[in-house]
């Protein structure tokens, strides 16, 4: 059985994968990955986004940056010809906020 952290980071994943899917993209999970992207959102017209999701109870937006900051510094991507945007979606006191943290182009 799951534990109650995993089960809750799972249905925030799934509330933005669902999110997603509504404006039309394709969405995979990565569940298990161990990596930093849980999502990776892919749509007809050639847009790819990877998406980390994640949850804070009690905190600040100063969480917010540093999440923004270590998800820059711990997404290795080469980069080449396909536009990547990188995203991340944070539960914030029960709100959520999306932050586009840049883009790559990956070969």
């Amino acid at each position: 059985m799951a534990n109650a952290k995993y089960t809750a980071g799972r249905a925030a994943e799934y509330q933005i994968r669902d999110l997603y899917k509504e404006r039309g993209f394709k969405v995979v999970r990565s569940a298990g990955s161990k990596t930093k992207i849980d999502l990776v959102a892919l749509h007809k017209c050639g847009v790819v986004i990877a998406i980390q999701v994640k949850r804070i109870k009690k905190g600040t937006q100063a969480d917010v940056q540093r999440l923004v900051k270590e998800f820059l510094t711990n997404l290795p991507m080469e980069t080449k010809d396909t536009p990547i945007v990188q995203m991340l979606h944070v539960k914030l006191n029960g709100k959520w906020q999306s932050t586009s943290v840049g883009d790559s182009r990956i070969a």
